[in-house]
């Protein structure tokens, strides 16, 4: 008499917002059928986007328990990280030295952080929270007159100085300060120009009536006595410089990656050269670095994988037109949101991200029903090959809720956690406007 057949696994290593998107992507489809690892050395996720109001609300951005999320998911978590792959024998090398064998994995396990302009404060850092809060103390007293906020010198990471910079205007304006000098310096030719025409004239607008001064086509080299020297050419004097980190790639041996770490995936997530290997988010070599396109990337990589464990389904791609697009309209609503002085009990990030249910109800598997009230028939009737099972079109899934509530969740790509924006044909009238700031 034969073994029964082992069933499929899905390795998943990383703890940011790609490997839980994916994650809660695979879920929505797919119940115990397929074991599915969440794999991260971290023990809880901290959801970035709200760290930027650390500094002004006084209080630590929201996070949780990984181990609970998995739990909650019906998925393993193992707290190590991922040290190896062997793609051809199909196992993933831990580095507590465990060997995870997987039918499919998904990389999403992040960049690594640096200050790259000494003298400056570099938010994302640890301790660069309170290093802000004391800086708009500064301002607020008069010791400090004159700030710079410095994108750096390559797209990635970006969105939250733009917040920043606007955050402190607010905060000064709220209190009757209007003689601080505040200045953006970015290398872009227009402010968020990776994101699009509107956004950028959203973000320019917006800069005008808030008072902040904009330097495009400029980077900073150096930082000293008070001068912040910039390239190709021109300096600010200034007290103080506020900038994000640079990011780099983070090598795993056995993936094939760029001379500086990022790994190329093609538009469903494949990893260049290995088979049954996904990734997704910032480690990616795609040049913006955001929660909403992570988030998009892992719903591409999900809906491959789902694929090619047999279920009948056309995976969809990664589509970088309509992710900007959809990022414009957020940035513009979100942006004005942030002027408008939203506190933590105001913020909605846009629509209700799956990470925003989950700690309110702690969902499970199993609980997504469909927005108009009736269960959605994603759990029972999706059936790996071999069973009887109709075709699923997972593009007839737009908006989804938890528990009969209409929140938009994941694995729509209109839908998307990291940022909870609508794509073209789907108006979120009740979602997304001025009230509704992001991002990530």
């Amino acid at each position: 008499m034969s073994a029964p057949a082992q069933a499929p696994r899905v390795v998943i290593a990383g703890g940011g917002v790609a490997a839980l998107e994916a994650v809660l992507a695979l879920r929505s489809v797919i119940d115990q059928q397929v074991t599915i690892e969440l794999l991260s050395p971290q023990e809880r996720f901290t959801y970035r986007p709200l760290t930027v109001l650390e500094p002004f609300a006084g209080q630590e951005a929201w996070s949780f328990e990984l181990e609970r999320f998995a739990a909650d998911q019906d998925v393993r978590y193992r707290q190590d990280g991922l040290a190896e792959v062997d793609a051809r024998g199909h196992v993933a090398l831990t580095q507590g030295g465990e060997e995870l064998p997987y039918s499919a994995l998904l990389l999403a396990t992040g960049t690594r952080m640096h200050e790259w302009l000494p003298g400056a404060l570099t938010f994302g850092t640890p301790g660069s929270s309170e290093a802000v809060r004391e800086l708009v103390e500064d301002l607020e007293l008069g010791t400090v007159q004159r700030v710079a906020y410095a994108v750096p010198p390559r797209e990635g990471w970006m969105l939250p100085v733009y917040e920043l910079a606007l955050l402190t205007a607010t905060h000064l304006a709220e209190r009757g300060i209007a003689d601080r000098e505040l200045t953006l310096v970015t290398p872009e030719d227009e402010p968020l120009a990776a994101f699009g025409q509107r956004a950028s004239i959203a973000v320019r607008t917006l800069l005008e009536q808030h008072g902040i001064a904009l330097r495009t086509d400029r980077y900073p080299t150096a930082f000293d006595a008070g001068t912040l020297h910039l390239v190709p050419d021109g300096e600010l004097a200034v007290e103080r410089v506020v900038t994000l980190p640079r990011l780099e790639g983070v090598p795993i041996p056995g993936v094939p990656h760029d001379p500086e770490g990022f790994v190329h995936i093609d538009e469903h997530g494949a990893v260049d050269g290995l088979q049954d290997v996904y990734a997704a988010g910032d480690m990616t070599t795609f040049p913006i670095k955001q929660g909403g396109i992570a988030t998009q990337m892992a719903d591409a990589a999900a809906e491959a994988i789902l694929a090619q464990l047999g279920l009948p389904i056309e995976p969809r791609p990664f589509r970088l037109p309509w992710a900007r697009r959809g990022l414009a309209r957020q940035i513009e609503g979100g942006l004005q949101g942030v002027c408008r002085g939203l506190r933590p009990g105001e913020l909605t990030c846009g629509a209700r991200t799956q990470f925003e249910v989950q700690k309110e109800r702690g969902m499970r598997a199993g609980t997504v029903r469909g927005s108009a009230g009736h269960e959605q028939d994603r759990v029972e009737s999706a059936r790996l090959p071999g069973e009887d099972v109709d075709h699923l079109d997972l593009r007839r899934r737009h908006a989804l809720s938890v528990n009969g509530d209409k929140h938009r969740t994941q694995f729509h790509p209109d839908f998307s956690i990291g940022v909870g924006f609508v794509g073209e044909g789907h108006p979120p009238a009740d979602h997304v406007g001025p009230g509704n700031p992001i991002l990530g």
